[in-house]
């Protein structure tokens, strides 16, 4: 993947950051972890990134998308507070596109191969009597990238996060994200709780192309098996249609021929998760 001179310039600023930053109140013990989801559809800020599946399908788009993905994770800590993620998102089913167009809407479905995904972040946590505190930056980069071309395979974003001193059992935090080439942004209000049996409420609100508002409310509860398996049940509210690829009607209008699709203001899915830790 081709890292832009905008990612490597704010790179080297995180690390000068980096340098100066208060160390953490608490000594990281954690060296890395790893997770790998099995997810019935891949769905990122409330947007549905599998939904081309229904051009193929030649079907009404649902609620509930069943398009699963293999999506592994590895982070690496050093005792600093500097870390290092490596995420991944590849689709089971649907990969190959398709040689003649679907002959009612014009359209061509590139298949589910070209989505492949490979993000890699690096960060910085520290914490003191204001809360926790973490900035970095994340490389979107998509592994096979025939349809968006090399231009459109590559995208940064900034982040800083906050996890707020108080209502501790809720565990609020407050984040923001900046692409650094658009200046289109995403802010979230998190909160949650639980062990064996966890939920989590993520309030975002996004700008682009002009638009903004709120673009999704998710909410997930998970049960933990033990052993670092367990199952979660997620859903997405959506209330701002051009934030998740419609127009401000709530429809996709197709690029090749102009058919309009309703667009579900909410969806649905599952994730069944394994992961651990390596620890000092």
């Amino acid at each position: 993947m081709k890292l832009g001179f905008k990612f490597l310039y704010a790179l080297a600023l995180l690390l000068a950051a980096g340098g100066f930053a208060t160390h953490r109140a608490v000594a990281q013990e954690t060296i890395l972890d790893y997770n790998v989801d099995l997810v019935t559809d891949y769905v990122f800020r409330g947007i549905d990134v599998f939904r081309d599946v229904y051009i193929s399908r030649e079907a009404e788009e649902t609620p509930f998308n069943v398009a699963p993905a293999l999506q592994p994770s590895v982070s690496f800590y050093s005792p600093s507070g500097l870390w290092f993620n490596f995420w991944g998102s590849f689709a089971l089913t649907d990969r190959e596109d398709e040689d003649s167009p679907n002959p009612d809407t014009g359209d061509t479905f590139a298949g589910l191969q070209t989505l492949d995904e490979l993000d890699t972040t690096i960060g910085y946590d520290w914490s003191n009597r204001l809360g926790s505190f973490s900035v970095g930056i994340v490389n979107f980069g998509l592994i096979n990238p025939e349809v968006q071309g090399e231009d459109g395979s590559n995208i940064q974003e900034m982040f800083f996060s906050w996890g707020l001193p108080f209502m501790e059992s809720l565990a609020p935090a407050l984040s923001y994200n900046l692409d650094s080439d658009t200046a289109n942004s995403y802010s979230t209000l998190s909160v949650g709780g639980g062990e064996s049996l966890s939920w989590t409420v993520n309030l975002g609100y996004g700008s682009a192309g002009g638009a903004q508002g709120v673009q999704d409310v998710t909410g997930s509860i998970g049960f933990g098996f033990g052993g670092g398996l367990s199952v979660s049940a997620n859903a997405a509210f959506r209330p701002t249609p051009q934030l998740v690829g419609y127009n401000s009607d709530g429809e996709y209008i197709s690029q090749e021929d102009g058919s309009v699709a309703d667009y579900p203001p909410a969806i649905a899915w599952i994730a069944l998760s394994w992961g651990g830790e390596v620890t000092e």
